[in-house]
This record gives structure tokens, sequence and C-alpha cells, in this order.
């Protein structure tokens, strides 16, 4: 499990590094960023185009079996990727939700771990990996049980009106094992 987390922490440290100057203008001077090939939309701003963001896929990793009275807990982490299908810059907003209640006993909390915040840009045709740290920690009452977990993850145009609704959100379910 550490060597999971360890890669995981890498595989975030390397993606800010080669989006970090997105984001982070600091870093601006490490990777370029071209301007928008219509500089005259300004992002999100309402025209004529239609609008289409989605979610491509949702994955669910972990957790290991959740340990009654572990102080740490256990951490399950949701992938999914989002992506600009309009020919224009975007502002989106992030979204999940897991629909099952925890069993008595139970905490869950949910952290945004990349990109760090529930709003971004996306440019023209741009994908862009989300990823939410869930963490499950378990103390008496709680039994011995397995608890399923269904994710539902979105996307959504914040500035006008889209195209296709359809795609805006990408769901996946996982068995949670109490011990």
């Amino acid at each position: 499990m550490r060597l999971f987390a360890f890669a995981l922490a890498l595989l975030t440290a390397l993606s800010l590094t080669l989006i970090g100057s997105r984001f982070f203008p600091e870093n601006a001077a490490a990777v370029s960023v071209p301007e928008p090939a219509d500089a005259g939309v300004q992002i999100g701003q309402e025209s004529d185009e239609s609008h289409d963001v989605a979610v491509n896929y949702v994955s669910i990793y972990g957790p290991g079996a959740v340990n009654l009275s572990d102080t740490k807990g256990r951490y399950m982490w949701v992938v999914t990727e989002v992506q600009n299908h309009s020919d224009h810059p975007e502002a989106v907003a992030l979204s999940i939700n897991i629909d099952e209640p925890v069993p008595l006993g139970c905490e869950r909390q949910i952290d945004l771990i990349m990109p760090g915040r529930p709003s971004l840009h996306l440019d023209a045709g741009q994908t862009f990996p989300v990823m939410w740290r869930v963490s499950y920690v378990c103390h008496s009452p709680a039994m011995p049980s397995v608890i399923g977990q269904t994710v539902t993850v979105g996307v959504t145009h914040t500035a006008g009106p889209e195209a296709n609704l359809a795609n805006n959100s990408g769901t996946a379910s996982k068995a949670i094992i109490i011990r």
C-alpha cells in the first residue's frame, strides 16, 4: 500500500510539474502555455458557439479493508478525466457525489487532490486528469460488513447552456470491507 501511495504521489508531482504553469503563475517560466486561438472570446463568455464538456471515465482504486478503531483509516482514490469538446476555451466546475451513507460509527471525508480546486479552465480540446481522495475511518458501534459505494463525478460548463448534457457525468461502484 505504501508503494502505491508513493507512486501516486510521484505521478501527481510530475503532473503538477508539467501543467503547473497553467494553474500556478509562479511556475510560468518553466512551461509556456499558448494563448487560445480565438482571442476575441473570453473564457466562459456567451457566444453563438456550442459548449460541450465531458467526463471521459471514472476509475476507483482502493481502499484496503477498513479496520475498526484504526485512527488513520483507509483511502479510496477516485480518478477521472474531463475534456473540453468545444473549439474554444471553457470554464468548468467539478463535482463528486457518493450515494450511499457510511454505517453508524464510520466517517467518510472527500478531498479534491488534483487540480486542487473545484473550478478550472480548459482550452479547446484539452483533457485534464482529476483525482479525489476519499478517507474512511470506523470505530464502535460500527460492525464488520461490506458496504457498496456508488461514486458519481460531474463536470459542468459554468457560463451558458451546454450542447450535450449526457456526457457530463460518470459513475463507478466499489465494495468496501469493514473488519
